[in-house]
């Protein structure tokens, strides 16, 4: 009994000191203990008869929403139109004097808009279903202590989950055992960049969820390592979930377009309802019969209406799809076409969009000599440059065995399709791979003669991997031993690791004054955005093999270093450039680092403009300094030149989306990631990537880009704003010949 009265006390002490999660500490703030104990969990799982009784509380592990009578009240929203109302008035006017062709050609035109409209926003009660297919199927879970298989829509709050390379994770959760793990998070950030993570405690609020490295996310991919955690949220309430959500509660707005339509509906409305007041009332004083004064008026009525015009802009907007798709765009929705040539703002994702999301090898550092690599993509065609200048690889000495490492040390591979090159495996590693095909096409030129024989794979903690090779003949002369380790890793990591180097003339003393000069290099490098890696090798004689390891990683000769980035598509400054000219502001929105955000920007030509009007200091903002801002603060600081956005979550590009558009801005928002859908559903025009977008960007989005290229929006806005003109004269002369109609009925 005492016990009891304590522990009621102690919970009413903590509700009022604010010490519950909700008020207090977020999730990734709180210890292992702390987590188990929030969650009535220990390490071991749960026991079947705790589990089986949260999945009753806590409901399936699945991300879906409850439909109810929402598709009757889209049906109807079809209907609820003036123009659609006159229609159908005209419809039974023709119906009464027994035109029925024109009661059928009307009827048809009625209900093809109205399964067009509906079939559009029904759109996203599908984005449940596809976002539902990121999670995963089976998960691996403890309960009792015992490890067993079960369908992911099982898990619930407090079980203990287990994820290896590979896995899609289940269900949002607390790491508390880890080994090297790392996961791609591109359905939060739109980054295909995987992350390391732990079991560690975070002190640091506020954080977005590329920031979290002690907690793993439904529909995160594991691609290295393997993680214990608790299980924190499952269903509608994971962050996916939570994505989920806000895509399918984004509602449609109507376009400039339709908002004209629909006040000229209205205005069209009131004027043949009043002529037709007029018409009977004069109809009065010419002693006509009440049946014939009544057929006068409704013929005087539908002589006001512009029945013809919903099907002319359909058709006139059917022909802008037609002309948009040769420009690469593919319009779902027929009001985007108008809506397009209305944008005047273009807010862009970076990756994928602005650059091609692939990572290539740009410089290489060799002895303190700097090698330009040129190229495109994942593409191995290219060339190398000393001082501007081509040169032939096979002429730069050392260069061969740096791109061996490289290409060595490393797990991916390069496929083509369909006449395009793509990368299996890690990014960064298939950047290495192409560089090493720019050097020599054959795919086994560097392994000729060698027989890999051990790896250590990376580890966060050791920031290398290294390769164990046997071969005949040594690298060289000077050096023994038919084993050979090749390595790659941070420079850092490798600097403290190298008292030799090779340089031109051969293996000499790496001292701490050349070690520093080196860093000053790498430091210069990261600080343009470039992803560094250091490469070396070690020979040695024969050792037994448990003793790899130890002997590979040390002693090491430094060889030097490869830089790589995701670089900008050829033709997106030009684009940029013309939407200035446009009147066009563009706005970049990344998950990136803002290091990265900055390089990027400043390459395709935001930066400069910016410079030219003398905001240079401040036009980029990050998620955390946002979260601090009022939306007058957000829309002043953007009319003063900020355009990049970077570190952003979703809920933030969202509200980003929203700000805009409450300021009167008509915007485009591009977007490929899960992440993405909120806000392409906010945007006046959402535009998703036909290449790299996932399916539930594709389903929230009125338009793709088939090459997803930005330059392509650029031709579209174009083309969209030379419809909405013809769309505009097309109208004027509709009813410019209702008026004549009309007058020729009343004379």
């Amino acid at each position: 009994m005492t016990k009891a009265i304590f522990q009621s006390i102690l919970f009413l002490f903590c509700l009022f000191f604010d010490y519950n999660f909700n008020m207090a500490k977020q999730i990734y703030n709180l210890n292992t203990e702390e987590i188990l104990r929030k969650f009535r969990a220990n390490a071991d799982g749960l026991s079947d008869e705790e589990a089986t009784k949260r999945l009753k509380e806590y409901g399936l592990n699945r991300i879906e929403k409850k439909l109810g009578w929402r598709w009757a009240k889209l049906v109807f929203h079809q209907f609820n139109d003036a123009l659609v109302w006159i229609l159908l008035v005209a419809a039974g006017l023709a119906f009464a004097f027994h035109e029925m062709r024109d009661v059928t050609i009307i009827l048809v035109i009625v209900l093809l808009n109205a399964v067009i409209g509906f079939s559009q926003e029904w759109k996203a009660e599908r984005i449940m279903d596809r976002i539902q297919k990121l999670a995963s199927d089976k998960a691996t879970v403890f309960r009792s202590g015992r490890k067993y298989e079960i369908d992911a829509s099982e898990i619930v709050p407090g079980d203990v989950v287990f994820v290896t390379s590979g896995d899609n994770v289940p269900a949002d959760g607390y790491i508390i055992e880890s080994y090297n793990l790392h996961t791609n998070s591109f359905v939060f950030t739109g980054e295909s960049k995987p992350e390391g993570k732990e079991a560690k405690i975070i002190a640091e609020e506020n954080l977005p969820i590329a920031d979290i490295e002690n907690m793993i996310f439904t529909g995160e991919q594991v691609t290295m390592g393997e993680a214990k955690a608790v299980v924190i949220a499952t269903g509608i309430k994971t962050e996916l979930g939570k994505i989920a959500q806000l895509a399918t509660e984004v509602a449609d707005e109507l376009t400039p377009l339709q908002k004209k339509m629909r006040t000229l509906g209205r205005d069209v409305s009131i004027l043949a309802i009043a002529i037709a007041a007029l018409v009977l009332v004069a109809g009065g004083f010419q002693h006509l019969s009440w049946y014939q004064n009544f057929l006068f008026a409704l013929a005087v009525a539908v002589s006001v209406v512009p029945e013809g015009l919903p099907a002319a802009m359909s058709v006139a907007l059917s022909l802008g799809m037609r002309r948009l798709l040769k420009n690469n765009v593919l319009v779902k929705k027929l009001i985007a076409v108008e809506t397009l040539g209305s944008v005047n703002v273009i807010c862009t994702d970076k990756t994928g969009t602005i650059t091609k999301n692939e990572l290539m090898v740009t410089k290489i550092i060799l002895d303190d000599r700097e090698i330009e690599v040129t190229g495109e993509g994942y593409n191995p065609a290219g060339k190398f440059l000393i001082d501007g200048k081509v040169v032939d690889p096979q002429e730069i000495k050392n260069l061969d065995l740096i791109l061996k490492i490289g290409a060595l040390c490393n797990d991916a591979s390069l496929v083509r399709k369909n006449g395009n090159y793509k990368i299996i495996g890690d990014p960064t590693e298939g950047a290495l791979v192409v560089a090493a095909r720019k050097y020599n096409s054959h795919e086994n030129f560097f392994g000729a003669g060698e027989a890999k024989i051990d790896e250590n794979p990376f580890e966060s903690e050791r920031m290398r991997m290294s390769v164990i090779y046997k071969r005949d003949r040594t690298v060289d002369k000077e050096e023994g031993g038919p084993i050979l380790s090749y390595i790659k890793g941070s420079p850092d990591a490798m600097l403290a690791l190298s008292p030799r180097k090779l340089t031109q003339e051969g293996i000499v003393p790496f001292s701490e004054e050349e070690k520093m000069k080196t860093k000053k290099i790498y430091d210069e490098m990261s600080t343009q955005a470039l992803r560094v890696l250091a490469f070396a090798y070690r020979p040695f004689d024969n050792v037994d093999k448990k003793n790899y390891q130890n002997e590979s990683e040390r002693e090491l000769i430094w060889v030097g270093m490869m830089a790589m980035i995701d670089p900008p598509r050829t033709d997106v400054a030009k684009a940029i450039g013309e939407c200035q000219q446009l009147g066009i502001k563009v706005i970049m929105i990344t998950g990136d680092y803002e290091i990265t955000a900055k390089a990027i920007a400043d390459k395709v030509g935001l930066i400069s403009h910016n410079i030219e009007h003398g905001t240079h200091d401040n036009f980029v903002v990050n998620g955390k300094d946002l979260n601090l801002l009022k939306e007058n603060e957000i829309i002043a600081r953007i009319k003063k030149g900020v355009n990049v956005f970077a570190r952003i979550t979703p809920e933030q590009k969202l509200r980003i989306a929203s700000i805009l558009k409450k300021s009167g801005a008509v915007i485009a928002m591009t977007g490929d990631g899960v992440n993405d859908a909120p806000a392409l559903k906010r945007a006046d025009i959402g535009v998703a990537m036909g290449i790299i977008g996932t399916d539930v960007s594709k389903e929230a989005s009125d338009m793709i880009l088939l090459d997803d290229n930005f330059s392509s929006i650029v031709a579209g806005i174009k083309e969209g704003r030379t419809i909405y003109q013809n769309i505009r004269k097309f109208i004027y002369y509709v009813l410019s010949s209702n008026a004549s109609e009309f007058l020729t009925v009343i004379f």
